[in-house]
């Protein structure tokens, strides 16, 4: 996946979004390093915030497309600017190595 943004130097960066919505980021602080959170794109906010909440999920104080998961794993929801969901669910994948 090409890396579509970056915080800190290129080679090396502090945080990283990836195409596709995932986004990595260093944590400097854990030497076992983490999971910071997951960012996930979705056509309806609203509706993925309601369903998250409805499964347990529980604000988180980023903001209200935070949601933080019963099992403490949080996700970011995104609403699509365009049409980014529908493309993406066309994409070919093969799992061969």
């Amino acid at each position: 996946m090409p890396v579509v943004n970056w915080i800190g130097n290129r080679e090396n960066p502090d945080q990283a979004w990836l195409a596709g919505g995932i986004q990595l980021i260093s944590d400097s602080s854990n030497p076992n390093s983490r999971l910071d959170h997951i960012a996930i794109v979705t056509e309806d906010l609203e509706k993925a915030v309601y369903e998250a909440m409805i499964r347990g999920g529980k604000k988180f104080h980023k903001g209200s497309n935070w949601i933080e998961l019963p099992d403490g794993l949080v996700i970011e929801l995104i609403q699509q600017a365009g049409c980014e969901v529908n493309d993406f669910l066309n994409v070919k994948v093969s799992y061969v190595p």
